[in-house]
């Protein structure tokens, strides 16, 4: 769990989200690449599995953070 938690936050320390504004509100939209969606998807996954994890409460506030 550690590793996995640690190569998130290596892969999304440089990722940069794109804000735009929504037709014509004040209302801001992400913007992503398809490949960093497909990338959050995965990690989200990962996520997800670890909270189901008998060594969960070492690493709960990371894993909620995430």
């Amino acid at each position: 769990m550690e590793k996995s938690l640690v190569k998130l936050e290596e892969t999304w320390k440089d990722i940069v989200f794109e804000f735009s504004k929504h037709k014509n509100t004040d209302v801001n939209l992400i913007k992503l690449s398809e490949e960093n969606f497909e990338m959050l998807e995965e990690n989200q996954v990962a996520v997800t599995a670890m909270f189901s994890s008998r060594y969960l409460s070492t690493f709960e506030d990371r894993c909620v953070y995430w």
